[in-house]
């Protein structure tokens, strides 16, 4: 969160003024004589009666030797320290109380984006600020905008507050990923089976390795933790002429973060421009749209080829030993070879999940 300081007072440039003159022993009528204004206008600018302009300060600090720059910010602050009480008076910050609890505060205020503080008017504020929104009524509007573009252009109909939040704040940290790189289908395809050899590293080298080789094909990379209700493995949308992929590491297992990845690139591969894919990678079949199915499939053939899976679930009894030697075969991670076979329902899901690997999204800061 951009941390600002706003004091709960604020110093009128009179008042400054008043202590200036006073410490160097000089009246008003001095001083009016020295700047050549009218003691009238002094008076009034030393009793907060009047404002000043650009010149007055100038000629402020060619008398006094302060720059006209403390005298302007001195001003701007007054009327801004006073515009805010006025604007806490108008909305009545109290009775968004129950807006306020539809957001997850608790994920925001982890991520510093938003101040730990049970101050209504504080809350309220920064989550302003962190929607980029003037009110909280704004957010009325802009919310049913979206839930009605999510409704008819994703595949995720139970979408909430929460979601909505997360793909935000997933599109601004998108956005500070500044690259000039047009990004092209056909080298992020030639790039493929290079980020497919990533699965068999550790997580800090495949994540260090996989945020350079995106961002050189121009495909935003955003690893955003999971938040309260969301229920999202990931998300698949573009912004203008940039794709971008989400992962939120929900299950916090190797094999997850790489079926997500590569289905989430299905999306920008096969899918339209348009559309907002989010992902849970959860539901019965009855439930899972063709793009879904197509998405799935494409993850599951660029982890394993078909030929390979084939040959291998005909062993029907799947030991350590034989998951890590076909693992090394076809160079993969034992552990994505588990999840696959736990999905397609050849392996209980209590079974060899030792070969899998803890992966986990830290939760630090964010500075927007």
């Amino acid at each position: 969160m951009e941390t600002k300081y706003n004091p709960d007072y604020s110093i009128h440039p009179g008042d400054y003024l008043a202590e200036v003159l006073e410490s160097r022993a000089m009246s008003q009528s001095e001083f009016a004589q020295r700047t050549g204004l009218a003691p009238k206008t002094i008076n009034h600018i030393l009793s907060g009666k009047s404002s000043f302009s650009t010149d007055v300060a100038l000629i402020f600090e060619r008398t006094l030797g302060i720059s006209a720059n403390i005298w302007i910010g001195l001003l701007e602050n007054y009327h801004l320290f006073h515009a805010r009480k006025e604007e806490r008076k108008k909305l009545n910050y109290s009775s968004y109380e129950k807006w306020l609890k539809q957001f997850p505060l608790k994920d925001l205020t982890k991520l510093g984006l938003i101040r730990k503080t049970k101050v209504t008017a504080e809350r309220v504020e920064d989550l302003m600020r962190f929607l980029n929104i003037a009110s909280p009524d704004a957010w009325k509007q802009v919310d049913n905008n979206q839930l009605a573009y999510y409704r008819k252009n994703s595949n995720f109909k139970d979408t909430n507050q929460a979601t909505a939040v997360w793909l935000h704040l997933a599109k601004r940290l998108a956005e500070r990923q500044l690259t000039h790189v047009e990004f092209s289908k056909e080298n992020l395809e030639r790039n493929l089976s290079q980020i497919r050899k990533l699965t068999a590293e550790t997580q800090d080298v495949a994540i260090a390795r996989l945020n350079k080789i995106c961002f050189d094909l121009g495909l935003k990379l955003v690893l955003l933790p999971e938040f309260k209700d969301t229920h999202l493995s990931g998300a698949a949308f573009w912004a203008q002429s940039s794709p971008i992929v989400a992962l939120s590491l929900r299950h916090k297992r190797n094999d997850h973060f790489w079926f997500s990845f590569f289905h989430e690139v299905g999306h920008i591969l096969k899918h339209g421009k348009k559309s907002i894919f989010l992902d849970s990678l959860e539901g019965t079949a009855s439930d899972i749209t063709i793009e879904e199915e197509e998405a799935n499939q494409f993850a599951s053939q660029q982890l394993i080829a078909e030929s390979d899976w084939d040959s291998f679930k005909m062993n029907f009894q799947f030991s350590d030993d034989l998951v890590q030697s076909f693992a090394k075969k076809i160079e993969i991670h034992p552990g994505i070879i588990v999840g696959r076979l736990q999905r397609e329902g050849l392996l209980p899901y209590s079974r060899l999940n030792e070969l899998k690997e803890k992966w986990e999204i830290e939760q630090k800061e964010i500075q927007l």
